[in-house]
């Protein structure tokens, strides 16, 4: 069965990044591109014009945005031609919720950073975290710094604690990453709190024995790739997005050991996509 990729667009910079970045990986697994651009008319455009009118400035928006659309995806086809990118499809709605639903067949949903409406200094827009906490596939939220044809790493970091979620994370990046990509498996840990003050569980060295068994039991699971594990003290919300700064990538589940079964996303997974490095997956 043909692997099929979701791309979300609006017609900026960010949607054009992911668009490439999804053509690269799609290049790699024969999948197919469906690229979606879900729209919505400004409140100015109905207040604007007489009501017996706005029908018209609708129908004048929605070719103005099937012609963008047409365009963008023009270029990345011309770009990647050995990659089967479909018609895109254009439809007016609600972002998030309609790409979220076209993606209920997908095995991916790749989408940018932030869209038109984003403001300059956020740096996870309201469509990709709506679509990272709610989306039924794994989903690939593009930063603004990726660059298209710039050099490979050949390396994924891959977020592992021994939650059920991160197994998840790391078969992702075991089936979908390319088939010379190494494999670097990062077990972010900390001593809790409550832990903490009690002696026999602060000897470091104690600590850093049960994390690197973790990540190492994790690591023998690999079954495609070249796969490394190392178990560091840190604070995996802060960090892990810097020590995947370096890679092609950054994997994580959406939801860690530390998760509120409630929460769409986990506190490891948010943070990492508002302290964006590189593209990062949320497998869920």
């Amino acid at each position: 069965m043909t692997a099929r990729f979701v791309v979300g667009l609006d017609g900026s910079d960010h949607a054009q990044l992911a668009l490439e970045w999804a053509a690269r990986l799609a290049a790699h697994h024969s999948a197919t591109i469906r690229p979606v651009l879900v729209w919505d008319a400004p409140t100015s455009a109905m207040v604007s014009h007489p009501v017996e009118t706005a029908p018209t400035r609708l129908e004048v928006l929605e070719s103005e945005y099937q012609n963008a659309a047409a365009a963008l995806v023009g270029e990345v086809a011309a770009a990647y031609p050995d990659v089967a990118i479909e018609r895109p499809m254009v439809q007016r709605g609600e972002a998030g919720h309609e790409l979220c639903r076209v993606a209920a067949d997908a095995d991916l949903l790749v989408v940018g950073s932030r869209g038109l409406g984003g403001f300059a200094s956020l740096v996870l827009g309201s469509v990709s975290g709506h679509c990272a906490a709610h989306a039924p596939c794994p989903v690939a939220v593009i930063p603004a710094s990726y660059v298209p044809d710039g050099p490979i790493a050949g390396a994924y970091v891959v977020g592992v604690d021994g939650s059920a979620r991160s197994q998840e994370a790391l078969a992702w990046a075991d089936q979908w990453a390319p088939a010379d990509t190494s494999l670097r498996l990062v077990h972010a840990w900390e001593v809790p709190v409550t832990i903490d003050r009690l002696s026999s569980w602060t000897d470091p060295e104690v600590c850093q024995s049960a994390a690197q068994q973790i990540a190492d039991e994790a690591a023998a699971t690999v079954r495609r790739h070249r796969a490394r594990a190392v178990a560091i003290r840190t604070d995996a919300r802060s960090d892990l997005p810097v020590l995947a700064s370096d890679a092609d990538a950054l994997v994580i589940g959406a939801r860690g050991r530390r998760g509120i079964a409630r929460a769409l996303l986990g506190s490891v997974s948010s943070s990492a996509l508002h302290h964006l490095t590189v593209p990062t997956i949320i497998v869920r």
